[in-house]
């Protein structure tokens, strides 16, 4: 209301301005027109007084030179009100409404237009600025240029939209089109209703959303660890979960149970290392099976050579990765009497053995 008392202030000084000038400029058009006359008398009466003719039409020159500077002052003026426009006067068609500027528009009841081309289309509605546009009832659009059309929305800075009823907008290129939607920043978007977008490329397009900043965001409360924060806090506690678009929310695990659950861990780590123990041990014991077994069967392959007293023989084999190895003698005695003995091993530590025999033939 200040602003409009001022703007009314200057347009009744302007008003004024108008009429004395127009005033003066009447009043130097008649002063003009009788010193022409008495010009004209001069010379009728006398053709040899030829100074008091000549100081006449100086007069009535003088005169109508400065009735020409009063018309053009007056025309100034009045050029100056037609971009005012009060209570239902020019462009301000509402009632108390107040337009100012080329082009501006106020057609709502106590709206305001200020700026080239502004437009304020409804019942208080308030545009400030080039080509800002306020259509909703209350709404109010202030910068280069912003629309604000929902009822009471409100958009400032630079190409603003605020479309919802009660919708915020403010900075640049931000959009609030859902119902009582928050948009701030640069390039932010609430179109869901009750919806708050913050930061730079902000979109909240779901009721009630909440969305700050973008992916390259990150953020820090610096009270969440305080004491106050923690003694805020009641019922029981639960932990905070996020997924891979930002969205959060909360598990249904107690932070009671947590407590609880590190000794089932301590158990379970217990239990694994006894497992892992056992386990080693089982595979230990593999290995030497594999390697008895190859052990074994390089043992069974001693070879007695046709009509020798003495056999030599040496064995390789493998088994499941293991490899065994034997050395064996053969000693003929008699054409009946045999007597073998033989050493084996295997790649597996501790597999070494031996054997000794004889055999008798009837």
């Amino acid at each position: 209301m200040q602003s409009a008392q001022a703007a009314q202030d200057t347009a009744d000084l302007a008003l004024g301005d108008a009429a004395t000038a127009q005033a003066t400029a009447d009043t130097a058009v008649q002063s003009a027109q009788t010193a022409q006359d008495t010009a004209d008398q001069a010379l009728a009466t006398s053709q040899a007084n030829g100074t008091a003719v000549a100081a006449a039409q100086l007069t009535a020159e003088t005169a109508r030179s400065e009735a020409g500077a009063a018309q053009a002052t007056a025309d100034e003026a009045i050029a100056r009100i037609d971009v005012l426009g009060f209570d239902g006067s020019g462009d301000a068609a509402g009632a108390n409404a107040i337009s100012l500027g080329t082009g501006a528009s106020a057609g709502g009841d106590d709206a305001i237009a200020i700026g080239t081309g502004a437009a304020a289309s409804d019942g208080a509605a308030v545009a400030i600025g080039l080509g800002n546009v306020a259509s909703g009832n209350g709404a109010v659009a202030i910068g280069d240029p912003n629309l604000a059309t929902g009822i009471g929305a409100v958009a400032v800075g630079a190409d603003n939209s605020a479309t919802g009823t009660g919708a915020l907008a403010i900075g640049n290129l931000n959009v609030a089109a859902g119902n009582a939607a928050i948009a701030l920043g640069n390039g932010s978007s609430a179109t869901g209703d009750g919806a708050v977008a913050i930061g730079d490329g902000a979109v909240a397009d779901r009721a009630n959303q909440v969305a700050l900043g973008n992916s390259a965001s990150t953020y820090t409360l610096a009270g969440v660890a305080s004491t106050a924060s923690n003694a805020a806090q009641s019922g029981a506690l639960h932990l905070l979960t996020s997924d891979a678009a930002g969205n959060i929310g909360t598990t249904a695990l107690d932070i009671a149970e947590l407590g609880g659950l590190g000794d089932r861990v301590d158990l379970l780590e217990q239990q694994s290392a006894a497992l892992d123990a056992r386990t080693t041990v089982l595979e230990r014991h593999a290995r030497q099976a594999n390697g008895g077994i190859a052990t074994a069967m390089a043992m069974g392959g001693t070879m007695i050579v046709p009509d020798s007293t003495v056999s030599i023989s040496f064995t390789l084999a493998t088994y499941r990765g293991e490899q065994g190895f034997s050395g064996a003698a053969v000693l003929r005695l008699t054409p009946r009497v045999y007597v073998s003995g033989g050493i084996a091993g295997s790649t597996v530590k501790g597999s070494t053995g031996g054997r000794v025999g004889v055999a008798f033939g009837f």
